[in-house]
């Protein structure tokens, strides 16, 4: 995934491969006037602007790289506009940034997916500064699918369904925006897509932002306030959440449902993310696991479900074979039931401190198995990886393998991912469930460096002991 820095012009810019440089030299702009602007041919500058963004994107002249400026003014379908828009690759369309698009206003939908929507966006393209509001039944905002343009200091307002759905494969950047008054949710994440959601003020939504199916976005930097609910989580979803504020909305602040995994913080990564003043809850898990909480600011009395909470500890320990630094004392496991009648509320604090990038191991797996239980697959072989690169001694018999790391749920997308950095990945089973499994490792420290160098890649990976019996 993308790593983004606080500063939004640089941030698209290397998203771009472009230079600020490299901006100012080549890029064409068109620019358009709602107000006094005419559709023709020899129109789309300072002073012959066009009048429609449609009139502007059927200009077959229109290159990677071009910038549509938007006058102040109102853009609906009364003045020529033909719902949805849609923004090609690369092509940026820019209103007032230093005001969100306060008075750039591109108003209405047409059918798009079988829904109303107001835009939509190819890869590397931009929105900046505009306010996008789509009032109409079932209306939506913006529709990303498969696509992974940017979005930046805009206004998304006012639409009836969703702000923003960001669905299939998208690695969407969504950045410095105004989210709010939508009527279901400000931000909707599905499918196997991995966007960033990051520096977005969400309020006054249905929810705030709702991740489901098998997304595994990154939250970071929001302030999602006074929303129906906060962040709701479900599916097999799997966020990474850090350093967001989720306050004060009317029912719960984070909702974690179904077999939903959320990260919220390690012990090198801490949470930081803080959960208060939520009506009815700050924190609801309702799934089979125990959720960990690491460096967040939440109130003990305000979580329902189980969780494990630890304070923020940072081991420096690399994966070279060196030595951890000591950890600091901590007491012994804490279990404070609470008094819920219809919900057991359990939370645990535990000296545990999980390793870098590396999902707990799991002693209670079942063996290998050389025949299947009903109804499923046989496993393929298990593929043993050297334990060092250097040459193995043939006198020095072959040490069975003790671990093996696996992907699990891993979408198609996400299966060609793997394989493009390990050829001999393949599907196996865990516990009944199917996983992607990468290999089988005698040698702990092989399997860890194979965990983080999918996890650099964004892939969530994770190790399971082998039991030989």
């Amino acid at each position: 995934m993308h790593r983004i820095a606080s500063a939004a012009l640089p941030i698209a810019l290397t998203f771009l491969g472009l230079s600020a440089p490299a901006i100012a030299q080549n890029v064409a702009t068109v620019y358009i006037d709602a107000q006094r602007g005419i559709d023709r041919a020899d129109g789309g500058t300072p002073t012959k602007p066009l009048r429609t963004i449609t009139y502007a994107l059927q200009r077959r002249s229109l290159r990677n790289g071009t910038i549509l400026q938007l006058a102040a003014g109102s853009y609906r379908a009364e003045q020529g506009e033909r719902f949805p828009l849609r923004i090609p690759r690369g092509i940026t369309l820019r209103g007032d940034e230093a005001t969100k698009g306060q008075n750039v206003i591109i108003a209405g939908g047409g059918p798009f997916a079988g829904q109303s929507v107001a835009l939509t966006l190819g890869d590397r393209a931009q929105l900046r500064g505009v306010t996008v509001t789509n009032p109409l039944p079932r209306g939506y905002g913006i529709w990303l699918e498969n696509t992974s343009p940017v979005l930046v200091s805009n206004r998304i307002r006012g639409n009836s369904q969703d702000g923003i759905v960001i669905r299939g494969a998208s690695q969407a950047m969504i950045l410095q925006n105004l989210i709010e008054r939508n009527g279901t949710s400000g931000v909707a994440i599905e499918a196997a897509s991995s966007p960033e959601v990051r520096g977005n003020l969400i309020r006054d939504n249905g929810y705030g932002i709702s991740i489901r199916q098998q997304a595994a976005p990154q939250i970071a930097e929001n302030e999602v306030r006074r929303n129906q609910d906060g962040v709701l989580v479900q599916g097999s979803a799997r966020p990474l959440l850090r350093q967001n504020q989720i306050l004060d909305n009317q029912r719960y602040g984070l909702s974690v449902l179904s077999n939903a995994l959320p990260d919220l913080g390690t012990a090198s990564d801490p949470g930081n993310n803080r959960l208060q003043g939520n009506q009815e809850g700050d924190l609801l898990n309702q799934t089979p696991q125990t959720l960990s909480l690491v460096g967040n600011q939440v109130a003990r009395d305000r979580i329902q479900g189980q969780v494990t909470l630890q304070a923020a500890v940072f081991s420096r320990q690399l994966l070279t074979g060196t030595a951890p630094a000591p950890l600091p004392q901590t007491p012994a496991p804490l279990v404070i039931p609470q008094q819920v009648p219809s919900q057991q509320v359990v939370v645990r604090l535990t000296p545990e401190v999980p390793e870098v990038g590396v999902v707990v191991l799991s002693p209670a797996l079942p063996p290998i198995r050389r025949t299947p239980p009903a109804g499923e697959a046989v496993n393929k072989p298990i593929i043993i990886a050297p334990p060092t690169t250097q040459s193995r001694d043939p006198s020095q018999p072959v040490t069975p393998p003790r671990y093996r790391v696996v992907v699990p749920g891993a979408t198609p997308a996400v299966t060609l991912q793997v394989r493009r950095l390990i050829p001999n990945a393949f599907n196996s089973r865990a516990r009944g469930r199917e996983v992607l499994q990468i290999g089988a490792y005698s040698d702990r420290r092989m399997a860890e460096l194979q965990v983080r160098r999918l996890v650099e890649e964004g892939i969530r990976a994770q190790i399971e002991r082998i039991d030989s019996r």
